[in-house]
């Protein structure tokens, strides 16, 4: 974490593995103490804001610096999305091929499954809890994904290898009142400019 006004590095944590966002809390806690003894202050955060990347937000670090009285500017994934700007200049782009959509699965009820554009079955894998929400997990064969002639408009290219479709169906959200707090904040004009500066 670095001081704003003097580029000044304040406290570091090194990773070794794993996303960064999980330190957070360590991160305050030690900036809270460094700040402490630069400023002579008990509480040197409570007129401070603390910026962080998108790395950063979970309704659990959200959480924490509200529970501590520090004012956090942190942007969820999609905020870019949700700007008017990138929404302009998104639409001067040359318009590619619109990728599928749930809407583009047909959902077999007594099967339990989903059928791809191409006709292939998504078979129903677990349950599972994804951030703050849980529910169905749907994959297809990766064999039949490889074969298919719309791949590129249903599964990304990761690290150069492709993946079978795959198709949460979300049955239950959870509460995460920090983070949809800190979603308006960040759509808030004022803090646009102050996070991009």
């Amino acid at each position: 974490m670095a001081d704003s006004g003097n580029q000044v590095i304040i406290t570091a944590q090194a990773i070794g593995s794993g996303a960064e966002g999980g330190c957070f809390p360590q991160m305050l806690s030690d900036l809270e103490e460094n700040m402490k003894m630069l400023t002579g202050k008990d509480k040197p955060l409570r007129s401070a804001l603390v910026e962080g990347d998108t790395g950063y937000f979970s309704d659990e670090n959200l959480r924490e610096a509200a529970k501590r009285k520090i004012d956090v500017l942190i942007p969820d994934s999609q905020f870019r999305q949700r700007d008017p700007y990138f929404t302009e200049k998104k639409e001067i782009k040359v318009k590619k091929k619109r990728k599928f959509t749930l809407e583009d699965f047909t959902y077999d009820g007594k099967k339990d499954c989903y059928i791809c554009p191409s006709g292939k079955i998504l078979e129903y894998k677990y349950h599972v809890k994804l951030r703050n929400n849980s529910g169905k997990k749907y994959q297809a064969k990766s064999k039949d994904c490889l074969k298919c002639p719309m791949l590129e408009r249903c599964t990304k290219n990761r690290n150069g290898k492709k993946h079978a479709r795959t198709i949460y169906i979300i049955d239950k959200k959870y509460e995460n009142i920090y983070s949809q707090e800190m979603r308006r904040k960040i759509d808030e004009p004022v803090n646009r400019i102050i996070y991009s500066s």
